[in-house]
């Protein structure tokens, strides 16, 4: 091939440049025009041809240890700058303080930072939220602590709310951080990024995580917990190629904030160790050691947070808001599956990425995507129902309560990195790593095809991502909640007002009106103004039945309500006379107000409040006789005990008003001054004290070993001779634990052939214990298979009837309602009828509703009469011996899913007489409060 002379080089290199020079001109003075647009994409192309050029020696220097740190720095700096983009307007504005959930959290977290200023402790109730309540107690306190402290570090009492937003913006940037940490293990940094971008940019839900769920509703606890639990694996993976005692120490301390942050961080640890265990069996890339030790450590961390995690869950259960939600049915979590809506996320692609990951991870053999998509699994599955109907776990208290939907978003986090790997194997294809293996001008033709196509893909995506911002911006905004004007001047007036709400002796609250979410946001009164405010609503309240529940006279007087208001909305209580408006808001004052937080009830005599705050109420009562009865507006709660005269003074619980179901403190107090404290003990003190201080001994000894020489040599000296010892004692000892263990089997199936029945509906396993039949019209029934595999009665084109656990009783009229264990019809066709005959050993009180718009549902008790089953509860007694009996259910939905529960009452505690102590019977009749 003839090669050109110097002088014909140096002539063509030098239009070459001036050609480049003119191009670059026209591309960065003129890039509106034609001619400087096409320049411009010339000028991209030529920077991927040079990429592709020098790709050989980008993989060199990217695969040295400086090549590394940078990819990981670059991978973390793209996810805090996608997120600083998209957020940090509305943080910084203030505009992300606002909707939903702030309204409560905002109150609470000023509440303690008031406590913490002025006292130095954490306070166990207030009476400013809602009718009076224990959040910190009740609720995870972590969050609600960590948000105070900041509060009182920045001098930002004022700005509460921002602070909220803030840290909960700084704990979704921490879960995608984690992502990114974990993903670049797995695959090279721009996937990494993809990965972590996933995860901040998602919308998400309020339950299933995501953006959505911090912007609209605050609720940054879950994410706190997560980025505790998540940081934990990333610092912990160090540890499997190399031990490490700082790490694991690091490991300890974190997966015990994130147990005790938030109970779905304890299940995210509990999860991840579980996908430890199983990746200690199939990975082959670690040693099996190895990733027990890490398993252990996440186990050890989860127990040095016992005493708190243990004692909230009791507490929580017995007395807190229950935030469930109906249990999604197993064969209907894959046609979720199938329609990409699992885990829910914003964009439909993702989710595909996130399930191929899964799956790549379980058969990958490396121990990484191993545990995440093993994890996720473990964490997946309470998200169907046959994780609790299968082995007969429902109905429970803690069943009731589990919130199904959010097990989708503990996994997502593990699923975002997983996907990673999967992007990464795509990446890693062959006919793609022999790229650097072609000829240079093969390379350039290759990376200017790429950097066009690339510039293509973010020209079309670029207003779709904007708008995405746009409308997360929106839900932070939610100006359609806030008339911002009228609440600044209802602002205004709650700040003057304040004082006279909060007098002991003329106390009274303002009750908003207004539902759904609009009920929230009156709660940043009481962090802006401390004034005393409720609404009459299932979510604000935490404890579960003590709070407002209607707005009867009865109501309004128990619980001091003197001003009402509304947002947008006509009032119709309240004293035309005394209305005031403020922009969309208006006020009014109750004529029936009398301010007093202590009445006297029964008999004579006569009671004035001295005192009312969180924790202390003084009354002064004179006239006092036997038979006097003194009742307050204040929720039952078992901690508060009162003493008089230095002597304790026994604490009764009493209905709120009659025919109600919440309950307030009562008392009969001699005349003399009572005091009033929130300090009782709980049964659930010190629950899983023992555990964390075995945990803590535990981690002691490790400490021990591996810091004191001799006594890691004495340990493996004593470990080998154990082993010495136990050898020749396998085999006997698997022969007797197996003999033992089919023994104890035996011994449970016998027990549960015999045992009775807590809930009465068609199992989900795969033998049938219910006949199903159905007729269309008046005709014949005719008798539905059962599949074994789905847990289902396929009754044709006529429908399904299936085993499930949907939400259907409550414990109160303003409480979350249960997930129980349910008779499930999901008809094809209208005017069909299912008839459900089963047969169970039962006894007791059962509790029974039927859910399903139109449909009609019936229930015959062995040769009973037949009794109609609808959306309100009813109570059937079956008496106090165990027997046999035939239960027949005929439902006919109306083309509408229909469910029918029978749940025995004590299963779920329903009626909790017997933990509230009732004041010893009067002579004197009570007075009518109707």
């Amino acid at each position: 091939m003839p090669t050109l002379d110097p002088r014909t080089t140096r002539a063509l290199l030098g239009g070459l440049g001036a050609l480049t020079v003119a191009a670059v001109f026209s591309a960065v003075v003129a890039p509106t025009t034609p001619v400087g647009a096409v320049c411009l994409a010339a000028l991209i192309c030529s920077l991927g041809a040079i990429a592709g050029l020098g790709w050989p020696a980008l993989r060199e220097a990217s695969a040295t240890p400086w090549g590394r740190r940078a990819g990981d720095a670059l991978a973390l700096g793209l996810v805090t700058l996608v997120t600083w983009k998209i957020f940090a307007a509305s943080v910084l504005d203030g505009r992300a303080g606002w909707p939903a959930d702030f309204g409560p959290h905002h109150a609470n977290a000023a509440v303690l930072a008031d406590a913490l200023a002025a006292q130095g402790r954490i306070p166990r109730f207030t009476h400013l939220v809602g009718t009076g309540d224990a959040p910190f107690e009740l609720y995870p306190l972590a969050t609600y602590l960590l948000t105070a402290l900041t509060t009182l570090a920045f001098h930002a009492r004022d700005h509460v709310d921002d602070v909220i937003a803030a840290l909960g913006l700084l704990a979704h940037l921490a879960v995608g951080l984690a992502i990114t940490r974990l993903a670049l293990r797995m695959a090279p940094w721009p996937l990494a990024a993809l990965a972590g971008i996933a995860w901040v940019t998602d919308g998400g839900s309020v339950f299933s995580g995501g953006a959505l769920a911090l912007l609209r509703f605050g609720m940054s606890h879950q994410l706190t917990a997560q980025a505790f639990a998540l940081w934990a694996l990333a610092i912990g993976a160090g540890t499997i190629a190399q031990r490490s005692l700082t790490r694991s120490v690091a490991v300890w301390v974190l997966a015990a904030l994130g147990s005790a942050t938030h109970p779905l961080g304890l299940a995210t640890v509990l999860g991840t160790a579980a996908g430890l265990v199983v990746a200690a069996a199939l990975a082959r890339d670690a040693k099996p050691v190895r990733l027990l030790a890490l398993a252990r450590d996440l186990g050890l961390g989860a127990a040095l947070a016992a005493a708190q995690w243990a004692a909230y869950s009791a507490r929580v259960t017995a007395h807190g808001v229950h935030y469930g939600n109906a249990v999604v049915p197993g064969w209907e979590f894959a046609d979720q599956l199938l329609d990409a809506a699992v885990p829910l996320e914003s964009f439909p692609l993702v989710t595909a990425a996130l399930l191929a990951g899964g799956a790549a991870g379980l058969v990958s053999r490396r121990w990484l995507p191993t545990v995440l998509a093993a994890g996720a699994v473990v964490l997946f599955l309470p998200y169907t129902d046959w994780a609790f109907l299968v082995p007969g776990l429902a109905p429970s208290r803690w069943t009731a309560r589990w919130p199904a939907w959010r097990a989708a978003g503990l996994a997502k986090p593990l699923l975002c990195a997983a996907s990673a790997y999967a992007l990464a194997l795509l990446a890693h294809a062959p006919r793609l790593t022999r790229a650097a293996s072609w000829s240079a001008p093969q390379r350039a033709v290759l990376g200017a095809g790429l950097a066009l196509l690339t510039l293509i893909g973010l020209r079309g995506l670029t207003p779709l991502a904007r708008d995405h911002a746009r409308m997360l911006d929106d839900q932070a905004i939610s100006e359609e909640l806030q008339d911002r004007g009228g609440w600044h001047q209802l602002v205004a007036w709650a700040k003057a007002t304040a004082p006279r709400a909060r007098n002991p002796e003329r106390f009274g609250r303002l009750l908003f009106l207004t539902g759904g979410e609009r009920q929230f946001p009156i709660y940043h009164l009481v962090a802006e103004a401390r004034f005393p405010t409720t609404t009459v609503g299932i979510v604000p309240g935490v404890l579960t039945r003590e709070r407002m529940d209607g707005t009867t006279a009865a109501d309004l007087r128990r619980w001091n309500i003197r001003w009402v208001a509304t947002q947008g909305e006509p009032l119709a209580l309240g004293d035309p006379a005394t209305e005031r408006r403020f922009g969309a808001y208006t006020v009014r004052e109750l004529a029936t107000w009398d301010g007093k937080v202590a009445r006297v009830e029964e008999g004579a005599g006569r009671v004035v409040t001295k005192r009312f705050d969180g924790e202390r109420i003084e009354l002064e009562v004179s006239g006092a006789e036997a038979e006097t009865l003194v009742v307050l507006g204040v929720p039952w709660y078992p901690r508060w005990r009162a003493t008089q005269g230095g002597r304790p003074l026994p604490v009764y619980g009493v209905m709120a008003r009659a025919r109600g179901v919440s309950r307030v403190l009562a008392l009969r107090p001699r005349d003399g001054r009572v005091v009033l404290t929130c300090d009782g003990p709980l049964p659930s003190d010190g629950r899983g004290l023992g555990l964390s201080l075995l945990a803590l001994a535990a981690a002691l000894g490790l400490v021990a070993l591996a810091r004191v020489p001799r006594l890691a040599a004495h340990a493996r000296a004593a470990a080998a001779h154990a082993r010495d010892v136990l050898r020749p004692l396998v085999g006997p000892s698997a022969l007797a634990l197996g003999v033992l263990a089919a023994l104890g089997l035996a011994a449970r199936t016998a027990r549960d052939l015999g045992a009775e029945a807590m809930s009465v509906h068609p199992t989900t396993r795969l033998a049938p214990d219910a006949r199903v039949e159905v007729r269309e019209g008046t005709g014949d029934y005719r008798p539905c298979p059962y599949a074994p595999l789905s847990g289902t009665f396929e009754c044709g084109k006529y429908g399904r009837v299936y085993g499930s656990m949907p939400q259907l009783l409550v414990d109160g009229t303003a409480s979350w309602p249960f997930s129980v264990p349910a008779t499930t019809v999901k008809p094809f066709k209208d005017g069909v009828s299912f008839r459900v005959t089963m047969l169970r050993r039962t006894r007791g009180t059962f509790v029974s509703a039927a859910w399903g718009r139109g449909a009609r549902t019936t229930l015959q008790i062995d040769d009973g009469p037949v009794e109609r089953v609808a959306a309100g509860q009813r109570l059937f007694e079956l008496g106090p011996t165990p027997a046999l009996r035939r239960f027949v259910v005929e439902i006919e939905p109306h083309t509408v899913t229909t469910s029918f529960g029978f749940v025995r009452e004590e299963s779920l505690d329903l009626d909790r007489e017997s933990d509230v102590p009732a004041p010893p019977v009067s002579r004197t009749p009570a007075p009518s409060e109707e």
